[in-house]
């Protein structure tokens, strides 16, 4: 028999004990949620607040000439053929009296000239919009960006400036050695053809 004193010790320890002990040693269940603050990324996926992002179809529409291509950097080059389709992070290069033409998504059309090596950096859709970045190192690319069905993100970059198209017509010159030169869109004075012959060595056709 414990007299009142010991009784007393003996409840204060219990209780002590009890305070130390996580409730779920106790049998209790703690959530997840209530032992680690939920992190903004979780938030946003379980609100569905999240975009889908899908990779945008890159098919080959034309070939002329010795066309060739790879989709990673350690891969194989390939002589491109008109159907294949490619991927983010190809890379292309064309060599002298040659072309090939891409359709990209649904309103995206490049047109990569002869003696030009580009490498498609991004090619995304997402919530409507279709983005496409192509990395120009030397050569002329061509574009025509048109669509009524979705917008259109489309970034041409060159090693010394970034083209930026949201829905037009156009190209971009790149030389070694030289700045960057836009190529003249339909309608524009033909001067900047012949500023464009004045730089770069092949000349326009």
């Amino acid at each position: 028999m414990y007299n009142s004193n010991q009784q007393f010790w003996a409840a204060t320890l219990v209780a002590g004990v009890a305070g130390m002990v996580s409730p779920a040693v106790l049998g209790q269940q703690v959530p997840a949620a209530a032992s680690e603050p939920a992190k903004p990324a979780a938030v946003a996926a379980a609100a569905g607040t999240t975009a889908p992002v899908a990779p945008t179809p890159i098919v080959v529409r034309a070939v002329k000439g010795k066309v060739l291509y790879r989709n990673t950097p350690d891969a194989e080059r390939k002589q491109a053929a008109q159907g294949d389709v490619l991927t983010e992070g190809t890379e292309i290069s064309t060599t002298v009296n040659s072309a090939i033409e891409l359709q990209v998504g649904v309103g995206q059309v490049f047109t990569i000239d002869r003696l030009t090596r580009i490498i498609i950096r991004e090619a995304i859709a997402s919530q409507g919009k279709e983005t496409t970045k192509v990395a120009v190192p030397y050569g002329r690319v061509k574009f025509d960006v048109s669509s009524a069905t979705v917008a259109n993100d489309v970034q041409i970059q060159s090693p010394d400036a970034t083209l930026a198209v949201k829905g037009t017509s156009g190209g971009m010159e790149v030389s070694p050695g030289f700045p960057h030169a836009r190529l003249r869109r339909p309608g524009q004075p033909r001067r900047l053809r012949r500023d464009l012959r004045a730089i770069h060595p092949l000349g326009l056709p």
